[in-house]
């Protein structure tokens, strides 16, 4: 399938969809609506309904309360024959619909008041059934409407027994269930006909306080008249309103019906029961007794036409039946229908009109570009990298064409980098195939799942071999390496060592790393195992090459000093001789004079050269030892200045000091540290230019380290090439500058300068570049004691 259509499709859809939703919701809310309206409306007529119905029953129910009060409190019925009587009557001449009231007890008593309906003034016939120990009467008594006796008579013979009766044996089956709630129940009616005026009956239980005073109440309902009333209700599109019970008879009609109704009480197969009735009955055995307080059906199908029930009980009064009322479906949601029909209509327009629209938009703006778009793809699939003319067209097209042609850069850039990626890759996998020390992985259950041909060689294992590491072989017992290997998975890295075959076959020593591969429970062992009995040969010959050194270095060092105290004693006698030459007053001619204050001077240089060396002896050899104490480094400053002051004179350069804060007194020696700052202030003033200034400043170290002491001196000199700066702290040597043969001394300022502030637990650094003077940067350690400091200013 084109995209062309795949799009116009799905947009269809989309629209379709949309249509649908907006003709569903605008369905759900009216229905929604219409069916609350109408649920509302029904159960507001079955509600009439039941309030009209329970006034036709209230006689019975009161005839109940009375019995049940009587029984429970005085037993026998006879004690109140009277008040029943007279109870009765009053009931029946005030409800016209009760055509009798009855009362029989578990012992046969029975007690009756009926409408009699015949021509002539109104009568009612009461019958007194009394049984005793020894006797059984049956008396009957007639009256009119106001209670006056008109006839009475015995007939002690009657057959009657109310205990035979279907009302009294119903009421009895249900007995046991009333007593555990203690409500009125009353039985399932059945229909009767008196002088052709329809009528049900129905009974509710008695129970006494023992069990002859057990018994029951029965009513006949003469439902001529409610039927009149149900014929009077006005429901929307027809609708019926009846009574049924829950065991499916039917207990009110309506008198008259209409077309709806007539289809609704159609009794089809010579059923007695209604269409709807039997409708009802067929979708749920239950529904009439689970109505409840309400209960609404839709879909109802009675004579092909859908109906809304409406089913409320009349459990709250303890009768089982309840009140059905129909609404044809197709009368409350017409005129919905008829919308639904229309949206849907105008929905398929607006779908076909964005669809053509669609189309011509598509041709234009994306089927032709994207034409020119795929074969630029179908290039870069080639290998190609995609370049060419920009499309033409929208400006979302010519962003995807931009967007392919990068990416057809970047694809052919990614194509070289992973050739190159793979070429490194296995360069790595063969030098670590060929690397002399053994790399291995081990899993969790100790399987090797890597080995480069050294750790194979040293584990005794061939290539491709996936086997467990045998512990043994590096020394070790299951136990222990299971311990080491917990440790392992802990993060730590263990070091051992074990006597494993090397590459030819003898016994060598390794070394053996055991370090954490991965994270979590996934975590792996990377075995690494070194030759290290070539090593050990090495670090031995090293061990012995460093002492010869040092022996070497000893002996160095005390044949400088010896030599240069043996130098130091004819050195003397010169320079003492030379002095006292030319003091001599019958000295020769001025050319004599001339010649001895130049070996004056010579000695005195020698002699200067020879303190310097044996000084150096002296700390290289350790003999001067360094007791750190408060020492004020501005006063230090100071006398080193002032002991260079001449030198400083003679050479035509100033010595400029600056003290920059707080400066608290430094750990060190007050005359060693003079000494090593006079050094190297000795050092600035020999290379600097005539005319030019040393500066000296002093301050607390800056950063992270507040507790140091930063002393800086800068020259103006010819400056250090920086290839030599790694040597300017060696003893005797000199920079190659303009400068080396004008300047005099053995090379030995810095190196001293440097042991003695290194003595003090404090660093030196030179920083230089020629022609650009040097800068020399020493730092001190702040004594750690209370002392008095001295600041700048002070």
């Amino acid at each position: 399938m084109k995209l062309k259509w795949l799009v116009l499709l799905v947009f269809a859809g989309v629209q379709t969809l949309t249509a649908g939703i907006v003709a569903v919701s605008t369905w759900a809310v009216v229905t929604g609506s219409v069916a609350t309206n109408t649920a509302h409306t029904t159960r507001a007529v079955a509600d009439t309904v039941r309030l009209r119905f329970e006034r036709f029953v209230d006689p019975a129910t009161d005839a109940v309360d009375l019995a049940r009060f009587v029984l429970q409190r005085h037993g026998p019925v006879d004690v109140s024959l009277d008040t029943f009587e007279r109870f009765m009557f009053d009931q029946l001449t005030s409800h016209p619909v009760v055509d009798a009231l009855y009362m029989g007890r578990s012992t046969g008593e029975f007690m009756m008041v009926k409408r009699v309906r015949a021509p002539g003034p109104p009568t009612f016939l009461t019958k007194h059934i009394r049984v005793g120990e020894e006797d059984r009467t049956v008396e009957f008594r007639l009256r009119d409407r106001q209670f006056d006796l008109v006839r009475r008579w015995r007939d002690d013979d009657d057959p009657f027994d109310p205990r035979t009766r279907p009302w009294y044996r119903v009421a009895q089956e249900q007995a046991e269930e009333q007593a555990q709630d203690d409500i009125q129940r009353w039985t399932e009616p059945y229909t009767f006909f008196t002088s052709g005026a329809p009528g049900v009956s129905t009974a509710n239980a008695l129970m006494g306080t023992s069990a002859d005073s057990w018994g029951a109440v029965s009513v006949d309902i003469e439902t001529g008249s409610f039927s009149k009333f149900l014929s009077s209700l006005a429901l929307p599109g027809g609708g019926e309103a009846f009574i049924a019970g829950w065991d499916g008879e039917v207990v009110a009609l309506p008198a008259e019906v209409g077309e709806a109704g007539r289809a609704l009480f159609a009794e089809p197969d010579d059923s007695r029961r209604p269409a709807l009735l039997l409708a009802l009955l067929e979708a749920d055995r239950e529904a009439l007794a689970a109505a409840g307080d309400g209960r609404v059906l839709r879909d109802v199908v009675v004579g092909g036409r859908s109906y809304i029930v409406q089913l409320v009980g009349f459990a709250e009064a303890g009768m089982p039946w309840s009140i059905i009322v129909a609404v044809p479906e197709d009368a409350v949601f017409g005129w919905v229908y008829r919308l639904r029909n229309e949206i849907m209509a105008i929905s398929v327009a607006a779908c076909l009109l964005a669809g053509v629209l669609l189309l011509l938009f598509w041709h234009r703006a994306i089927e032709r570009p994207m034409a020119a778009i795929s074969s630029r793809l179908a290039v870069i699939g080639a290998g190609g990298n995609g370049d060419g003319a920009p499309v033409s067209g929208a400006k979302e097209m010519r962003q995807i064409d931009q967007a392919v042609i990068a990416a057809g850069q970047m694809i052919s850039e990614r194509q070289a980098a992973r050739l190159t990626l793979i070429d490194r890759l296995r360069e790595l996998v063969e030098a670590m195939e060929r690397a002399p020390v053994g790399i291995a992985i081990l899993e969790a259950d100790r399987r090797l799942s890597f080995a480069n041909g050294a750790a194979r060689t040293a584990l005794s294992v061939g290539d491709g071999d996936d086997v467990r590491l045998d512990t043994a072989v590096l020394g070790m017992s299951e136990a222990e390496f299971a311990a080491k290997a917990e440790l392992v998975a802990g993060g730590r890295t263990i070091r051992g060592e074990a006597v494993l075959p090397d590459a030819d076959g003898a016994e060598a020593e390794y070394g053996v790393l055991l370090s954490p591969l991965g994270d979590g429970d996934e975590t792996r062992i990377l075995l690494v195992l070194e030759d290290v009995s070539t090593a050990n040969v090495l670090e031995a010959g090293i061990v012995a090459a460093r002492e010869a050194a040092e022996r070497s270095d000893q002996a160095k060092t005390l044949f400088l000093a010896q030599m240069s105290h043996e130098f130091r004693t004819p050195l003397n006698a010169i320079a003492g001789f030379s002095e006292m030459l030319q003091g001599a007053p019958d000295m020769g001619s001025e050319k004599a004079r001339q010649y001895i204050g130049h070996i004056s001077a010579s000695a005195a240089t020698l002699l200067e050269m020879v303190d310097r060396i044996l000084e150096y002896a002296r700390y290289e050899s350790g003999a001067v030892g360094t007791a750190p104490r408060p020492t004020d480094i501005a006063g230090v400053l100071e006398d080193a200045i002032d002991a260079v002051s001449r030198e400083a004179a003679v050479a035509g350069v100033t010595v400029e000091l600056t003290l920059h804060g707080r400066l608290e007194p430094v750990a060190a020696d007050p005359a060693m540290l003079t000494r090593a700052l006079e050094q190297l202030l000795s050092n600035a003033i020999k290379f600097s230019r005539p005319g030019s200034a040393v500066s000296v400043a002093a301050a607390p170290s800056p950063g992270k380290d507040p507790r140091r002491i930063t002393v800086g001196i800068v020259d103006r000199g010819s400056g250090i090439n920086p290839v030599d700066l790694p040597r300017v702290f060696d003893p005797f040597w000199k920079a190659d500058t303009h400068l080396r043969a004008s300047t005099e001394g053995p090379g030995l300022g810095l190196a001293i300068a440097r042991r003695i502030i290194a003595g003090f637990g404090g660093q030196i650094e030179v920083d230089s570049a020629p022609g650009e003077g040097t800068r020399v940067v020493a730092t001190l350690p702040v004594f750690s004691g209370p002392s008095q400091n001295r600041s700048n200013g002070s």
